[in-house]
Order: C-alpha cells, then sequence, then structure tokens
C-alpha cells in the first residue's frame, strides 16, 4: 500500500525533519506543497477578502505556467513557489520519497487574461455573499485550456520529477467546472459547456494530465474530489461509482478510481491546521490519528492518506503509527491498550494511566465541539472573524482607523459594514443568531470545558516527572480555553446588545432614572460580559507572551498578518482590544438608562 504522509513544515530544515520521519515511518509519500508563500498578488481587489480561499493553493497554471499565462500572472511568486517545491523535491529524492502535489483545480485565473482569451473564460466560482469581485476558473471543456494543463504538468515534473500523485479538491476554495450543479453562484458556465457533458469534461481534464504526465515518463495518479456536501449543498457528481468505470487505473473521482470504482485513499486530505482547536497548536490528539489508521485499515484502499496535525506532535503520531504497523487494533479494546501502551514507551509505565487520560479528554472534547462546526468553531469565528483580537463594543460602527487597524482588515467578511461590525455575521452565515443560539454555545462550550479541566488536571498531576511538558500542556488547555470562552461571549454579547437596541427608546431626551433606580438586567448582563472578556483577553495575552508560537500558530517573523493566518502583531492587537473597550464603558448609558442608587 502507497502511504501518504502530510507533516507542517515552514522551512526546509522541518521539511528534511519531515521527510526523514516519514522515511522511518516506511511511507512511500510526502506532501510537498503544504506552508508554501501566500499569493499575496491574487487579492487583487481591494476590500474582497475570497482570495484567502485559495492564494495559499497552489494552482498549476500559476504556478508552473505556460508562456501564454506569463502577462497575467506575479512570476516572481511561481519562481519562488517553484524554487521551493524543486528544494523540496531535492529532499524526498534523498531519502527514497515521492511527492504529493495537492490544490484545488480548476482553479482561479485573473479576469485580465479573460478580457484578453474571452474564450477561456469558465464558471464564476466564487461564493456570492463572501466575495466582492466575481471570479472565473478556465474551461476545461475548452481544448486551448487543456493545453494549458498539459503545458503546466509538463513544466511541473521536468523541475519536479519526484511528484507522481495530484490530490485535487473541486467547487470550492476558488475552483469548479462549468455547469456544475453545485457551483456556489449556481450552475453556470461558458456557451460551449453542459451540465449534460460535465462527467465528459472531468473524464477528459484527468486524462489529459496522466497523459502529459506520461510524455515526460511519470505514471501520474490523479484523485478529483468535490468538497463534501453539508446538507444544503448540492452534489457534483451523482454517480461516482458509474463515473469510475471510464477511467483507467490511478485516476479517481470523488475516490471512486478507474475502472472498478474501489477506493482510491482511506480518506480525502484536509489542510493540517484546521482542526478544532486552531489556532492553538500543540494539543496531542492520538485518539483522532489513531482513528484514521484504523479507518485506513479497514477501507480497502490502495493507499494511505495521514495528516500529522500541525506538525507539533509528529513524534507522538509517529510512534503511534509505528506500533500500529506492528500490532493493528481490530477493535475499541485493542486500540485503547495500543494507546496506552504508546504513552507508556514515550513517558514511562507509571504515568501512561495519566497521558492516556489527558489524551482522552481532548478527544472528548473534539467531539464536543462537533456540535457547532459550522466550520471549527474556534477558526471561523475566532480567527477569521476575529472575535480574539476585536473589541466587543456596543456602537462598533463609531470606533476610528486607528481603533480598527487591529482587527478590520483581517476579517473574512464580504458584504456591507453593518454585517461586518456584527460579531455573530460569519462569512454570511448568522448560524449564532440570537437567544437560542447563545444557550446553545454556552451549553457546548461549558461542556467542553469540563473535558478540557479533566486533561489540564491529569497534566498537573504530571508537574514533578515532566516539569516542561507539563508546563506548556497546560499553556496549550489554558489558551484554548480562553478562546472558547471568547466564542462564548462573542455570541453571548450580540445576543444581547440586539435586544437592547431593538427596545431603545425613541425620544431624544431621556430624564435621568430617578434615586434608588438599578440598572436594567440585560444592560447589566452586557457590561459584564464585556468585563468578562477584557479580563479574559488579559489572560490570553499572559500565555501567548510567554509560550509564543509553542502555543498559537503565527506566522514566522517577517510574515504579514493574513486574514487565515495570525502574525506576531498578534500581542499589539490584544493589547489594542483590552485598550478600546476599557475606553467604552459609558458607551452602555446610551443603550438603556444607568443606575443612580
Amino acid at each position: 500500500m502507497k502511504t501518504i504522509f502530510g507533516i507542517s513544515a515552514d522551512t526546509l530544515e522541518q521539511f528534511e525533519e519531515a521527510a526523514q520521519r516519514s522515511t522511518e515511518c516506511g511511507a512511500t509519500h510526502l506532501l510537498v506543497t503544504e506552508d508554501l508563500p501566500v499569493a499575496q498578488w491574487q487579492f487583487d481587489s481591494p476590500g474582497d477578502p475570497y482570495p484567502a480561499w485559495y492564494a495559499f493553493q497552489p494552482g498549476l497554471l500559476k504556478t508552473f505556467p505556460p508562456e501564454d499565462i506569463h502577462p497575467y500572472i506575479n512570476l516572481d511568486h511561481a519562481k519562488r513557489v517553484g524554487e521551493i517545491l524543486e528544494q523540496r523535491c531535492e529532499i524526498l529524492r534523498r531519502y527514497n520519497l515521492r511527492g504529493v502535489y495537492h490544490t484545488t483545480e480548476p482553479q482561479v485565473l485573473p479576469e485580465e487574461l479573460y478580457l484578453a482569451h474571452p474564450q477561456w473564460r469558465g464558471p464564476r466560482v466564487d461564493q456570492p455573499n463572501r466575495s466582492r469581485t466575481a471570479r472565473f476558473a478556465p474551461c476545461v471543456g475548452h481544448p486551448e485550456v487543456l493545453r494549458l494543463y498539459s503545458e503546466s504538468v509538463s513544466r511541473l515534473l521536468r523541475r519536479c520529477p519526484e511528484i507522481d500523485t495530484f490530490l485535487f479538491l473541486t467547487i470550492d476554495s476558488g475552483s469548479g467546472f462549468c455547469w456544475a450543479p453545485s457551483l456556489y453562484p449556481g450552475a453556470n458556465g461558458c456557451s460551449c459547456c453542459s451540465e449534460a457533458d460535465l462527467e465528459d469534461r472531468a473524464v477528459g481534464f484527468l486524462n489529459i494530465l496522466a497523459d502529459s504526465a506520461r510524455q515526460e515518463g511519470t505514471e501520474l495518479e490523479i484523485d478529483l474530489v468535490e468538497i463534501e456536501p453539508r446538507s444544503w449543498m448540492r452534489k457534483t457528481f451523482r454517480n461516482p461509482e458509474r463515473l469510475a468505470t471510464r477511467l483507467p487505473a490511478g485516476l479517481s473521482i470523488n475516490h471512486c478510481e478507474g475502472p472498478d470504482g474501489n477506493p482510491f485513499a482511506s480518506e480525502r486530505f484536509s489542510n493540517l491546521f484546521f482542526n478544532a482547536f486552531y489556532p492553538v497548536v500543540g494539543l496531542p490528539r492520538p485518539l483522532n490519528f489513531l482513528k484514521k489508521l484504523i479507518h485506513t485499515e479497514t477501507k480497502g484502499a490502495k493507499r494511505a492518506i495521514l495528516s500529522f496535525n500541525d506538525g507539533l506532535n509528529t513524534d507522538l503520531n509517529a510512534s503511534l503509527y509505528q506500533a500500529f504497523q506492528k500490532d493493528p487494533a481490530r477493535n475499541t479494546r485493542e486500540a485503547m491498550q495500543l494507546l496506552h501502551a504508546v504513552a507508556g514507551e514515550i513517558y514511562d509505565p507509571e504515568s501512561a494511566d495519566t497521558v492516556f487520560d489527558i489524551w482522552s479528554a481532548i478527544d472528548d472534547a473534539e467531539q464536543q465541539l462537533a456540535s457547532l462546526d459550522f466550520g471549527p468553531f474556534v477558526l471561523m469565528g475566532g480567527l477569521l472573524a476575529r472575535w480574539i483580537t476585536r473589541p466587543f463594543v456596543p456602537f462598533p460602527e463609531e470606533l476610528g482607523e486607528s481603533e480598527r487597524g487591529s482587527f478590520f482588515p483581517y476579517l473574512f467578511q464580504a458584504r456591507d459594514e453593518n454585517s461586518a461590525l456584527n460579531l455573530v455575521d460569519i462569512q454570511a452565515m448568522r448560524m449564532f443568531e440570537g437567544w437560542g443560539a447563545r444557550l446553545l454555545v454556552e451549553q457546548s462550550v461549558e461542556a467542553t470545558f469540563g473535558h478540557l479541566n479533566r486533561a489540564r488536571a491529569a497534566a498537573e498531576s504530571m508537574g514533578s516527572s515532566y516539569p516542561s511538558e507539563s508546563a506548556l500542556m497546560i499553556a496549550r488547555l489554558y489558551l484554548l480555553t480562553c478562546f472558547l470562552r471568547t466564542g462564548r461571549n462573542a455570541v453571548a454579547y450580540q445576543a444581547q446588545l440586539d435586544r437592547l437596541k431593538a427596545a431603545m427608546a425613541e425620544e431624544e431626551i431621556q430624564p435621568p432614572p430617578p434615586l434608588g433606580a438599578s440598572a436594567s438586567w440585560d444592560c447589566r448582563d452586557l457590561v459584564n460580559i464585556a468585563r468578562a472578556e477584557i479580563d479574559n483577553t488579559a489572560e490570553t495575552l499572559e500565555i501567548i507572551k510567554k509560550n509564543g508560537c509553542a502555543a498559537v500558530d503565527m506566522a514566522p517573523e517577517g510574515i504579514p498578518e493574513s486574514i487565515m493566518r495570525f502574525s506576531n502583531d498578534l500581542i499589539s492587537h490584544l493589547e489594542a482590544k483590552i485598550s478600546i473597550m476599557n475606553a467604552k464603558w459609558m458607551d452602555y448609558a446610551r443603550l438603556s438608562p444607568p443606575a443612580n442608587p
């Protein structure tokens, strides 16, 4: 079985460590496209956040561009990324590994290209409520576009011959096929295509890529996978099993490999960072990893795909992988025994129970947070809606430019300003709006706290034997608790603020409250949430100052903050949040008469 590992690596040194660890574990392939420089040039429309979904994805035509593409893309960025991939493949060569290229395809191309070559314009692929500019992927039904892709694959393989596997996500993150029923703006595309020939175009696209690779001496394997539809979304390929009969071995659509429809791989690949705890990093998730190993063993696929979390727990997962290879667990009891044995080997037999308790509690916390998963709760709200750094104030529309600078430029929000300033308007989804949502979030977060408290108590008991590991584990658990408190406070604050603003009196002048009057319960509640968030942010700040990138993901020094990733400015942004919230105490009197004891 081919075994594909994905291990985070910001530097070549880290990538070489990943290659060495992969070889020790018996892996055959290593992902080469994670943690590449973000293509900032694709943010070509001021205020439009949508390129954040694909600017970190190395689209083939923009990374190994044919001559016809050169005038329309940033060649310096393509050169830089291409050189990194070449260097990574040189490392693979030394360790006798093969490379895997993961991206979204067919991926957005610049509008200027379509103005020059209108016949290449394919479907609109952005999400209309999350973008401010229409974005179009190329039409792979057009022979000239297929020629471009063929040339791009040839250029890639000449420079990076170790790559022999493509994993493509489609119909998401700036990618898609003409007239696919699942396109975010609705089925659309060029007049030369139709929904009826969608399957023909998908099959033709994969075959062209494989034929081009074959001319370079590579038998390319490809899995093209649509975004997994949620309950409100339509499917792209209605019958991938039947579609697989039209594909040769090695080519696959929705994990159904031709020609017999057997599973291409044990699971689809996802971004290594986007788990339930991100942007907190380093919390071990071996139960999650073990479940994937068991799934891989029982799936019957020809290839195993394994994501090694956020890269900070590679040694743990590698040990678990090697133990599983020696003695595969066949049921839950055996899996737990295996995990307990690994805990004893990494630490010591006397600490195994305690370590196992930590891992189990962390897994329980992750399972609990699944109830809030419209996209990971901390990622979607804490990072993309910037709950972590934006001030909670009663009149956010009155914040000045300097007060907005710590959060507003990084919001993933493409609608009007009122939507952007609403805490629970998350990419045009208000899944946490209102009083009922407040109660749901509070209940789920409080239950998660119970699991995190268990993990923290167990970590504290390890302090005498493993002081540094214990301290860092506790810091990470506290930081996740702080981020979840922020999420709970954000939802509660907006729910109460909406109630108060709906009930505000219309009179221009309100008489002072009579002596002995108390503040209304709802205004007191809002003020208390604000104070709790200030205190919580101060605790967050202290943890990050002390532990830095060992606890929270921040871009390396010199890399600016982006919508998708904090930078070293996180500390100053948290300080600004506290300062701004403390400056707005008097604004609450505008919502409800203050107390007058």
